[in-house]
């Protein structure tokens, strides 16, 4: 079977950082006789970028001691793991375990309240396990949301979520109330539109040709 003899670690995206995402990313790849990558196919993805920095990194740099075959190179398909690990104070990465939502604002207008807490509105992504869909938003928290994504868990489910804020360094996790919708929130020209999955799936395909 084939053996990397150079393989270094593919990038952390900001995006993953931002959505305090970790974990394995399991591709097939097939490696030709003189130790290069051919073709990649992802069979377990994280998504956040991390999928396609694990396949650039491994088309571009990872080198093999190729498959063989009565003493002779032989191309062969490889099964590859890559582990991608966030690295938190431990208190932090604790918390995060009991959060395994991801919600991803899209859209958000904020304006501080007479008792100087942050008051927002909006609209976003949940990510749930594979599925994602959209939502609408209000919240109220000690202070707005700095990053595209949060983790997240459900205190009331399809309507009240609880989103924890590292950005604050405080205990006090900020609560959204929340109209789900079968619909998918992204930008298209300058201007926030609704989309079927079908619809986002083509849009994700054709920003990466």
């Amino acid at each position: 079977m084939p053996v990397p003899v150079r393989s270094p670690n593919p990038e952390y995206t900001e995006e993953a950082r931002d959505a305090f995402v970790g974990g394995d990313v399991v591709l097939q790849a097939i490696i030709r006789k003189d130790g290069t990558v051919r073709k990649i196919e992802i069979i377990e993805g994280l998504g956040y970028g991390l999928d396609e920095s694990a396949v650039n990194t491994i088309t571009n740099d990872w080198r093999f001691k190729p498959a063989t075959s009565h003493g002779m190179p032989v191309e062969a398909a490889a099964t590859l793991g890559i582990s991608f690990k966030l690295k938190l104070p431990e208190a932090d990465g604790k918390e995060l375990i009991k959060y395994p939502l991801r919600a991803m604002f899209v859209a958000t207008q904020w304006e501080r309240n007479l008792q100087g807490w942050m008051v927002g509105s909006g609209y976003g992504n949940m990510k749930e396990g594979k599925s994602l869909r959209g939502f609408k938003f209000t919240c109220s928290c000690p202070g707005g949301f700095k990053r595209k994504s949060y983790a997240a868990k459900w205190k009331k489910p399809e309507s009240r979520l609880e989103v924890f804020n590292i950005d604050l360094q405080t205990s006090t996790k900020c609560k959204l109330d929340m109209e789900m919708t079968d619909l998918i929130y992204t930008f298209k020209d300058g201007r926030l539109i609704a989309v079927t999955s079908d619809q986002w799936n083509k849009i994700q395909n054709a920003g990466s040709e």
